[in-house]
């Protein structure tokens, strides 16, 4: 008997300090991450394979002092029970003796965990993840392009592409006075060109500001999807012959198709998260990452910072690539991915001065320094005359606390900024757009003419055609593309016959 009362009390307190694992789970994914669907936290968690052991130390540290005050919080009214049992504390009511905090320890903690997965299922929003699966959505029938051979018009000499996804990279880091939310710039060098009528940003508003984020768009690998084949992802993306998005049509095959090399260049393991997969099969690119650096000795086989190697080799590894790719007559589609700035703190190099309290806000002060350098250096470069350059944000920062306001109307957005587009635009402010945009923007600032403005889910930014958030409303927008897509699976999941 005593054996089983004693394993009834450990099953019991396990209950207990699960629940707090969660409660404490739960309060993390508020903290870091601002915006988060079901889709993104399934996809990561199914593509968890060379995750950054600094970032995932990082999460298991803060869970587990999460922890140990949830369990505090969570011990105070046993605690409190117990001492008022054993001093035999009572009181009163119609003439009956009550005892003073009644409670049982198995309904407590059913009671505790009910709770705790409540809170947690709230946060990773997946009630509205279930009644999305039994609703269904024609937006893809109703708005989606699909790309046809001759849809895409390049101009007789074909511009090179270089375009820099900057992680975690949005508008708030800018001053106050330019449509960010800080007293001082965390990025002054870009906050300069964006204000700059040499250069170009597509604006939500009359200030530097971007593109807000949407559903399959607002984690790395979304990311990159919505902006180079206009469309979102979820928690599947490869059919049953294991063909990622096999449907899909991205900037790299248009620009394959015509004559261009494709190159893929980050700090960090391209299996991660299937990038790999996705680019290699979506316009066959050279793809130079972590993996690759490490057998072609370009950094020592051991070497291992940060996801990788760090933004500053990145940089000198991408002007040597540019420098040697730049020699073919073929045009180059050059693509990059930075990482320094990913959360919790990011990462500041050795090299970059210290201008802020917080190392979160200087790996954003050496980011911009260290682009800003770079963007400089290709401008002195013989190709640069015939090259476009973008640079863009993949999703919000996941420090919601860091960029945290009482300003309702501020809206957190995605920067953009285009370099050496020759291309004139109708209007660049005040727009509503979404990273599906990014995808015939981009094909038009290299002097692509688009039949009908529209590709996949995305709008010309150059034209004077409305986006689709602009048509039918963001929010519209955003909750048909949560919903059951016959269209999505078969059309694009799946390659068309």
């Amino acid at each position: 008997m005593k054996f089983k009362k004693f394993f009834s009390l450990f099953f019991l307190w396990i209950i207990i300090v699960f629940s707090a694992i969660l409660l404490s789970f739960s309060h993390y994914l508020n903290k870091y991450f601002s915006i988060l669907y079901f889709e993104q936290l399934m996809y990561n968690f199914l593509n968890m394979q060379n995750l950054n052991i600094i970032s995932i130390s990082d999460s298991v540290r803060y869970v587990i002092i999460g922890t140990f005050v949830s369990l505090s919080f969570i011990s105070l009214p046993l605690i409190a029970g117990k001492v008022f049992t054993s001093f035999k504390l009572q009181f009163k009511i119609f003439n009956k003796n009550i005892k003073l905090f009644p409670f049982s320890l198995k309904w407590y903690s059913i009671f505790i965990l009910i709770c705790a997965i409540l809170c947690f299922f709230r946060q990773i929003g997946i009630k509205d993840y279930i009644l999305n699966q039994f609703s269904k959505t024609n937006i893809y029938e109703d708005y989606y392009v699909s790309y046809e051979d001759g849809m895409v018009d390049f101009p007789e000499k074909k511009r090179n592409l270089i375009y820099i996804y900057i992680e975690s990279f949005e508008n708030s880091v800018f001053s106050i006075d330019n449509g960010g939310l800080k007293k001082e710039s965390y990025a002054p060098n870009l906050e300069k060109m964006a204000t700059d009528s040499e250069y170009l940003n597509f604006s939500n508003n009359d200030k530097i500001g971007g593109f807000k984020t949407m559903t399959g768009t607002n984690w790395t690998a979304s990311a990159m999807v919505a902006q180079t084949a206009g469309i979102p992802i979820y928690i599947n993306t490869k059919n049953d012959k294991n063909e990622y998005l096999s449907g899909a049509v991205s900037i790299g095959e248009i620009l394959k198709n015509n004559g261009y090399n494709n190159y893929l260049m980050m700090g960090s393991d391209a299996d991660f998260a299937e990038r790999r997969n996705y680019f290699s099969e979506h316009g066959n690119y050279e793809i130079l990452d972590y993996q690759q650096a490490r057998l072609a000795r370009l950094i020592p086989y051991d070497y291992f910072v940060w996801w990788g190697y760090e933004d500053s080799k990145l940089y000198e590894l991408a002007k040597n690539k540019l420098t040697y790719i730049s020699q073919s007559d073929e045009p180059f589609n050059f693509t990059m991915l930075t990482a320094d700035t990913h959360y919790f703190d990011g990462y500041t190099d050795d090299s970059c001065p210290k201008v802020f309290d917080n190392n979160y806000a200087n790996s954003f002060y050496c980011m911009d320094l260290q682009l800003s350098q770079f963007i400089s250096w290709i401008k002195e470069q013989d190709f640069y005359e015939n090259t476009t350059i973008v640079i863009v944000g993949d999703h919000l920062a996941m420090r919601s606390d860091v960029f945290a306001t009482n300003d309702s109307n501020y809206t957190r957005t995605i920067f953009n900024l285009f370099i050496n587009s020759e291309i004139k635009v109708a209007q660049n402010k005040n727009r509503n757009f979404t990273a599906f945009d990014m995808l015939p923007t981009t094909l038009a600032s290299i002097g692509c003419s688009i039949d009908g403005e529209r590709l996949a889910l995305g709008t010309n930014l150059f034209s004077n055609e409305k986006t689709l958030a602009e048509e039918i409303g963001y929010e519209n927008f955003n909750n048909a593309l949560r919903k059951n897509s016959n269209y999505y699976k078969h059309n694009i999941l799946y390659k068309k016959n």
